[in-house]
């Protein structure tokens, strides 16, 4: 029987702080506060009447948490729900927040939320709900809602994609005959990354010190990979069987006889990606690799007691 518990090694004071405060009671109130936006991510603005969907560039989410209160207080800055809309600005009215015990992550949502100070005797802007599952430390923030413009009676459903994502987890490694495999552990500095430029669409992934055999340590990158948005989250391919040169990890320059195929990446917002792909290592060899579980945090596998 096995049980799952976070490595040590990811959790950030501020994240133990989280924990560790929920409970006080002091009069002395603690806040800590967090802005996710700018290049670090986009909005996925989809229309709920017609299905049609747009991209929000530089959005700015700022979350203040104040600990003793157990309550957060959400801003959000430069939000476009269309093309022709200039940014806006709503301040959320404060929520609970708790920690989630399975995954570790800082949790809070609500339903049927009015801002403040809209400056209106109607309020423009409804929130139908709003939801946020973050872990700061590791700069994970899963943002969502929905949103009514009460003028237009418009409904819209935003999901705030992050433009770099780091995955942990196992990977299984099969050499090229297929006769032998090998399991990569889960270790802090061994990770998939994927980065978005979201005016493109295009993805990088990126693999760092993975160990495809007993020995043999890699670290690459390949770039310009097309990415399609879902509905939770977002995929990427390579054409099939297309052999294409890989880079070093900064993108920059080609690593001589080594090459990549058939990538493909299925990543969900809330929890993690299944990423595969084939690559060939000139004289490290070529393999298969089968990563189905990765995640956003490390999670290591102990005997129960």
């Amino acid at each position: 029987m096995n049980k799952h518990f976070i490595s040590l090694g990811v959790i950030v004071l501020g994240a133990l702080t989280l924990t560790s405060c929920l409970g006080d009671n002091s009069n002395n109130e603690q806040t800590f506060t967090y802005n996710y936006g700018g290049n670090d991510c986009f909005n996925r603005v989809t229309d709920l009447e017609t299905g049609d969907t747009y991209k929000g560039l530089s959005p700015t989410y700022t979350l203040s948490y104040r600990m003793v209160a157990g309550k957060v207080d959400v801003t959000i800055s430069n939000l476009k729900l269309s093309a022709d809309q200039s940014g806006i600005a709503l301040k959320l009215p404060e929520m609970k927040f708790s920690q989630n015990k399975d995954t570790y992550f800082i949790e809070s949502r609500d339903t049927d939320i009015t801002p403040e100070s809209q400056g209106a005797t109607t309020p423009p802007y409804l929130f139908d709900a709003f939801a946020t599952s973050i872990f700061p430390g590791c700069n994970v923030y899963n943002i969502n809602y929905l949103l009514t413009n009460t003028y237009s009676n418009k409904k819209y459903k935003v999901d705030v994609y992050g433009t770099k994502y780091k995955y942990f987890g196992d990977i299984v490694f099969s050499s090229e005959n297929g006769e032998t495999s090998f399991k990569s552990e889960k270790n802090e500095d061994r990770y998939l990354g994927v980065i978005i430029n979201p005016e493109t669409m295009k993805a990088s992934l990126l693999a760092n010190n993975l160990e495809v055999a007993i020995g043999k340590r890699v670290s690459f990158g390949i770039k310009d990979l097309p990415v399609t948005l879902t509905s939770n989250g977002f995929s990427i391919s390579s054409p099939a069987d297309q052999n294409m040169q890989l880079l070093n990890p900064n993108l920059t320059t080609e690593q001589k006889g080594r090459t990549i195929k058939n990538i493909s990446v299925n990543a969900t917002l809330a929890t993690g990606a299944t990423i595969t792909f084939e690559c060939n290592l000139d004289t490290d060899g070529s393999y298969r690799a089968f990563a189905p579980g990765m995640r956003y945090l490390i999670y290591k596998t102990t005997d129960k007691n």
